[in-house]
């Protein structure tokens, strides 16, 4: 039986060829063997058509409607969050969640983790497009001549909390199934840097206060100013500003924290002729030393992979985080400063809101 595509297209020239010799349907019948009602439709769509090919068939309807889909979209827009049960609940669809699944991948509708990002006020995007918009003809020439400090807070915990692990009864107790704590009470340690296109500071430890040296009954022991002006200003951002090669050229970028901004902080800073650049508010997407402290508590991460290089106390923690800046390269830092021309204009694009850095 002949029934494949090709045998058939064959079949419909062969008709259509001894119809244009002048054979009748039944002349035809007779010569080829092929059925009448065959022969004739095939005459007849050549007649309508001006082709005798097959037509695209309908196939297996699709098994979500159109306004089931609509719907499906419409309840992802008001709540992105939503479970697979929620949204076959919320879009009134008959169907298993796997084609509901499929659809989602078709139309690029993954399920994200959500990024972190600071709140902003109606007023922060504002202020992003305002100083965006003074240095947006800015080179690279004038980024490097900006110094960037912050603080940064590093903590160990490689097994996150909730995460859990499978072994076989009595193993328990084994290394790789605890989760390890501090010998002391904390486990996070706060340090401070800074840098330039081609140079850097030591990773500093910011000293923890202890209750004795509590100023207010809400002070919750956390970096003072007298101890910003002390510790980082005085014995380590001084010593280093006066390393550069230019320093009057240079200018401070630092967040606007109350430390930072207060009356004797100002002092301190003049005092070393360090002078301060304007800074917005909850831009951490436009301060590259906030990637270099993602960068390094990357490489901590990768680190702690290795259960014989885990710290056991504030200390080792420390030692292990000295040692991972040291080992982070300058080119990566400086490409973060060169980076800046890009990360305004991405600001500027998105009218002051959050991007990609």
């Amino acid at each position: 039986m002949i029934s494949s595509k090709a045998s058939r297209y064959d079949k419909r020239q062969a008709v259509i060829a001894l119809h244009n010799t002048g054979r009748t349907t039944a002349q035809i019948n007779r010569d080829t063997g092929y059925p009448v009602r065959t022969i004739l439709d095939t005459i007849v769509n050549q007649a309508k058509r001006g082709h005798t090919d097959e037509l695209p068939r309908t196939g297996r309807p699709p098994t979500l409607s159109t306004w089931e889909k609509k719907r499906t979209i419409k309840v992802i827009e008001n709540e992105p969050s939503s479970s697979l049960v929620k949204i076959k609940e919320l879009a009134g669809l008959n169907c298993c969640f796997n084609t509901i699944r499929k659809f989602l991948k078709a139309e690029k509708l993954i399920l994200h983790i959500k990024r972190p990002k600071p709140w902003m006020r109606p007023g922060h995007p504002i202020q992003r497009m305002q100083w965006c918009s003074r240095r947006q003809h800015w080179l690279v020439g004038e980024w490097r001549k900006r110094v960037w400090i912050d603080e940064c807070k590093i903590e160990y915990d490689f097994n996150l909390a909730g995460q859990k692990v499978r072994y076989h009864p009595g193993e328990h107790l084994n290394e790789k199934h605890i989760k390890p704590t501090f010998k002391s009470s904390h486990t996070t340690i706060q340090v401070w840097n800074a840098f330039q296109y081609g140079s850097r500071c030591n990773l500093v430890l910011v000293c923890k206060r202890n209750s004795s040296e509590r100023t207010t009954h809400t002070d919750k022991l956390g970096m003072n100013t007298k101890q910003f002006c002390e510790e980082i200003i005085e014995s380590n951002l001084a010593p280093y500003w006066q390393s550069l090669e230019d320093p009057e050229g240079f200018y401070l970028i630092e967040d606007n924290l109350k430390v930072h901004q207060n009356k004797l902080s100002k002092e301190y800073r003049a005092a070393y002729g360090i002078k301060r650049d304007d800074w917005p508010a909850e831009s951490l997407d436009l301060n590259p030393i906030e990637n270099a402290w993602r960068t390094l508590k990357s490489a901590l991460k990768k680190r702690w992979s290795s259960r014989e290089r885990r710290p056991h106390s504030a200390h080792e923690l420390f030692i292990a985080a000295q040692e991972e800046w040291e080992a982070l390269s300058q080119s990566k830092l400086d490409k973060l400063v060169d980076s800046l021309p890009s990360r305004v204009e991405a600001c500027l694009k998105a009218n002051g809101g959050y991007t990609k850095w």
